[in-house]
């Protein structure tokens, strides 16, 4: 996408979520690439706009749970599972939140909200494994 149509998007998004919320305020604070996929472009057009860039390492539904074990259990550690407001993304979740919240502990990771750990893409508190929360 160009900057023009970033920007364009931006706006249109942050303007129905100011109506829809009521918040004249609102104001969007971490972003992820079109497709994942960014250049120079991108990371000056979001560090211009006072956004953080997410970047995920899973889709659901994805490949199987096999891969998601890799991902966490990478040295490294971790990772963000990018979903979409769908249903086949909400049964994926229905289907493998009880594996993905015992291979988190095992890991000595947690599950949660990204916006529960991360503020501005600074790490803030800690997520909550509670299952009641889902």
């Amino acid at each position: 996408m160009s900057v023009e149509q970033l920007n364009a998007d931006l706006e249109k998004f942050q303007t129905f979520m100011r109506e829809l919320l009521g918040d004249p305020t609102y104001r969007v604070k971490l972003v992820r690439p079109p497709y994942g996929a960014w250049d120079g472009s991108w990371t000056t057009w979001a560090k211009n706009n006072h956004l953080a860039t997410v970047r995920w390492n899973y889709a659901t539904p994805g490949e199987d749970f096999d891969y998601v074990r890799a991902v966490v259990k990478h040295p490294q550690g971790g990772g963000v599972i990018l979903t979409h407001p769908r249903e086949a993304d909400a049964a994926w979740f229905e289907n493998n939140l009880d594996g993905l919240i015992n291979l988190a502990g095992e890991s000595g990771n947690k599950v949660g909200l990204f916006s529960d750990v991360y503020e501005y893409g600074q790490k803030v508190k800690t997520a909550s494994k509670d299952k009641s929360k889902r």
